[in-house]
């Protein structure tokens, strides 16, 4: 495992994976529908580098990040199946893979789960809500974009998957902004300070009309 101050490598930890595991992610590297522009494989890759990152800031345990790892893996594998309301069949995927490899707790797959549901956008409030000890670390790394240099590529590419026009979609990710809060501490040491000029960007090209960066 990577110590605090290493990069993490989303290939040497799959490399580490159990087969059972490393199933879904060949599944998703050529099962994903090309319609999905933002959320597909490459996007699992970096939020498991990205969640990890997190994770191993705040100093989690081996344990920890073993099953954080297996949440990323999966938090959108539900797209293989279906697109909308796609966690619960992440999470009951996540939860089988686990009973077939063995060795885990009943506590500890209900953990997993619970962090692939929390991944819901909420609608009303605050946009994310962490229900399991470990969910800080993925909401963060799953929304970590709005907080880094591909903010604008990400946010393109989101709206032509949903098939809406940019600069359309530009006022739905600032309301999304603006709803949202970083779930761990790391989260708003990593992210918070190009969050906010990203949203100061944001706001300059809506108001103005102008092409975004």
């Amino acid at each position: 495992m990577a110590t605090a101050n290493q990069k993490i490598n989303a290939s040497t930890i799959i490399a580490g994976l159990d087969s059972v595991f490393v199933e879904v992610l060949k599944q998703m590297e050529t099962g994903l529908s090309a319609d999905l522009s933002y959320h597909n494989y490459a996007h699992t890759l970096d939020v498991l580098e990205q969640a990890l990152t997190l994770a191993r800031r705040e100093n989690c345990s081996d344990r920890d990040v073993h099953l954080l790892t297996i949440a990323a893996i999966y938090h959108d594998a539900g797209f293989l199946i279906r697109k909308q309301a796609n966690e619960p069949v992440g999470a009951q995927m996540a939860v089988t893979a686990m009973r077939r490899r063995g060795g885990y707790s009943d506590l500890e797959c209900s953990e997993v789960s619970q962090m692939i549901l929390d991944t819901t956008l909420l609608m009303t409030g605050e946009a994310q809500q962490s229900n399991a000890p470990l969910s800080p670390y993925l909401l963060d790394a799953d929304l970590s974009n709005l907080g880094r240099d591909c903010f604008w590529d990400q946010t393109k590419a989101l709206a032509d998957e949903v098939n809406v026009p940019a600069t359309n979609f530009f006022k739905i990710s600032l309301a999304l902004m603006e709803r949202h809060n970083w779930q761990s501490s790391a989260g708003v040491e990593l992210y918070q300070q190009r969050k906010e000029r990203n949203m100061s960007d944001l706001r300059q090209v809506i108001k103005s009309g102008r092409e975004a960066p």
